[in-house]
């Protein structure tokens, strides 16, 4: 299939990926790599422009933190570490010149070894999502003007959108890029993720028809206990609450991955709108917070405060995923994958216990990328064809 730009105002249906940089941890035991919907929708644009997104150059500054990378498309992104960067760490950045910056989340792991949100780990993030600025930055000064890249304009947060439409075998379809990032490295803050419509980032949307476009959100490469644990190869994952979301965009997805004979869940029960029930999860962790901090205060040997507060980092750095990505009340209309009620289906690839159990946090890989972006093509035919 060719894929260029396209000089139309929209597509016929909408594709939209993002990456929250160091949300590698939520419900449900989930762990993902929440960068392979940025990295599969960011594929499509880096086809039309005929880009290079090779990471060409990576700095740490040891006096403020600040990390800058650099594609060989001439892309710039900057964010910075709250507790500064090590020199250790900016040797270790060094080791993902040639690297493909679409990955963003696998270059960050493969410089800093691992990855946590909520200020667990504040380098890697923010590296994350330094790479991904880069990538975007490299596809809005390739497209000369027919990309933008909008900032979001949050307070310290760094969230921005790419939007434009593209034309697969003449098919146009609206494409956006989203960044979720929170200043110093700290996130995750998704409240913008998905197709969220809200503020600088619902005018960008609209601007190529995507507040009404049925869409498709591309989300994470993921392990999740009471999915995964049933299944003994990955496999992908099509999402469209009943009665809720679009269960059109539903049926041409699995109809896609029927054609190209790919195994697939569909579940039409998994994103259920329940109102106040981000706002009880985050109850509930607090009240887990506030039972270790009991135990700690009553804690006399050195053994016993070191392990209670083992577990408090690790609730923190891992648990409390579940409930820092987004807002209570938003999170009653979109849900976990930042969906609006009624616009599409949420596509992600789900992995087994054993792929889990070996890379701890999982990484989007070429091969992944390639699935990915071979059910969209069919899924976009097909939806033509209707």
């Amino acid at each position: 299939m060719q894929i260029t730009l396209s000089n139309r105002q929209q597509g016929v249906l909408g594709l939209v990926g993002h990456v929250g940089a160091g949300h590698a941890h939520s419900a449900g035991g989930m762990v993902q790599d929440d960068s392979a919907g940025f990295a599969v929708v960011g594929s499509l644009f880096k086809e039309a422009l005929a880009l290079d997104t090779t990471i060409v150059s990576v700095e740490g500054n040891l006096e403020n933190g600040m990390i800058e990378v650099v594609t060989a498309g001439g892309g710039i992104g900057r964010a910075f570490a709250a507790r500064g960067i090590t020199p250790a760490e900016q040797r270790l950045m060094g080791a993902i010149r040639g690297a493909d910056g679409l990955l963003c989340q696998e270059a960050a792991v493969n410089a800093m070894g691992r990855i946590y949100g909520q200020g667990a780990g504040e380098a890697a993030s923010a590296l994350e999502a330094a790479i991904a600025l880069a990538v975007m930055d490299s596809m809005s000064k390739a497209s000369r003007g027919q990309l933008r890249l909008q900032s979001c304009a949050l307070p310290n947060r760094e969230d921005c959108v790419l939007c434009g439409v593209v034309e697969m075998d003449g098919i146009p379809v609206s494409l956006m890029l989203v960044l979720n990032a929170t200043r110093g490295g700290i996130g995750p803050d998704e409240d913008y993720e998905g197709n969220v419509m809200l503020g600088e980032k619902y005018a960008a949307m609209k601007r190529v028809g995507l507040d009404m476009l049925p869409t498709i959100v591309v989300e994470s490469k993921f392990y999740r206990t009471d999915w995964s644990d049933g299944i003994d190869r990955p496999c992908m994952m099509v999402r469209s609450q009943k009665d809720l979301d679009d269960s059109r965009m539903g049926r041409v997805l699995c109809r896609a991955l029927e054609a190209l004979e790919m195994d697939y869940q569909y579940k039409e029960d998994a994103m259920p709108a329940i109102p106040g029930s981000l706002q009880q999860a985050t109850c509930r962790i607090a009240d887990r917070i506030i039972q270790l901090a009991g135990r700690l205060k009553e804690a006399e040997t050195a053994l016993e405060k070191v392990e209670i507060v083992a577990q408090l980092n690790r609730l923190v750095s891992e648990d409390a995923g579940s409930v820092t990505f987004m807002s209570n009340h938003l999170n009653d209309r979109v849900r976990g994958a930042g969906l609006e009620p009624h616009t599409g289906a949420v596509l992600s690839l789900l992995i087994t216990r054993e792929e889990k159990e070996k890379w701890k946090i999982p990484l989007l890989t070429p091969d992944d990328l390639m699935k990915y972006c071979r059910v969209l093509l069919k899924a976009v035919q097909i939806f033509a064809e209707e």
